[in-house]
């Protein structure tokens, strides 16, 4: 997805149903080792794969250092669950007759650096500029190249064109 550096990682409010058992259970063991992750930084299907490989450190740490608690069946389950439900959702771009213009080609280009081109209506329009936002900011940490206030107005207003609330 990223390649060898990842983002800065997400605040526990900021965590999609806050309360629930998923994300309860990832700010207790995932930020054990690392920032906690936003269920956004992978697809469904990829959630897994990333999952086994958490599982699989988490317990060579256990062993090696100890003081690491990995999950257990049930709680390895919510955490996979909660990551499902809230991963990224890949744009389908059949749906968008506008991703061949400038605006959707900003979009694919921009987005595209980083993860999956998100589908729009994944969020709402008021949700957008504080998402693009915070992907510049991680761009920026990550020492990819940062788009221009320009590029970022186009891609905000592409989001918030096709966003859920439209």
């Amino acid at each position: 997805m990223m390649g060898e550096l990842v983002p800065a990682g997400i605040t526990p409010d900021r965590l999609p149903e806050r309360n629930s058992p998923g994300a309860r259970g990832m700010e207790r063991y995932c930020a054990q080792c690392h920032n906690l992750p936003g269920p956004g930084m992978y697809t469904a299907p990829e959630w897994p794969a990333v999952l086994a490989r958490m599982q699989a450190r988490m317990g060579m740490h256990m062993q090696m250092m100890g003081g690491i608690v990995v999950p257990a069946g049930q709680e390895w389950r919510q955490i996979s669950n909660y990551l499902q439900k809230h991963a990224i959702k890949k744009l389908d771009p059949a749906r968008f007759s506008d991703i061949e213009t400038p605006a959707g080609q900003a979009f694919s280009n921009t987005c595209a650096q980083c993860h999956v081109l998100p589908d729009p209506a994944q969020h709402s329009a008021a949700e957008w500029p504080t998402v693009v936002i915070r992907m510049r900011e991680n761009m920026r940490r990550m020492g990819r190249p940062v788009y221009t206030d320009d590029t970022q107005e186009i891609v905000t207003g592409f989001l918030q064109q096709h966003a859920e609330d439209r």
